[in-house]
């Protein structure tokens, strides 16, 4: 499995899902890291502008940065 960046707000239905999709990707032990965004709601369109949220964007860009340096690992 290639490695996954999951990104959640936890003011979702969904982040629980994402949290138990996380703990399901750890037993099998597939590199993944689940980027939590407090008290944000579903859907990146509803994140623009919010310096809270915005910041997803640059993390975004670390982790290719580290696994792409490190040949995806």
């Amino acid at each position: 499995m290639p490695p996954m960046l999951l990104v959640h707000g936890t003011d979702e239905r969904l982040w629980e899902q994402g949290v138990a999709f996380a703990r399901r990707l750890e037993e099998a032990g597939v590199d993944h890291e689940l980027l939590r965004l407090d008290g944000a709601p579903h859907g990146m369109e509803n994140w623009e502008g919010r310096p809270e949220w915005s910041g997803y964007k640059r993390k975004l860009v670390e982790w290719l940065e580290r696994k792409l340096a490190n040949g995806g690992r």
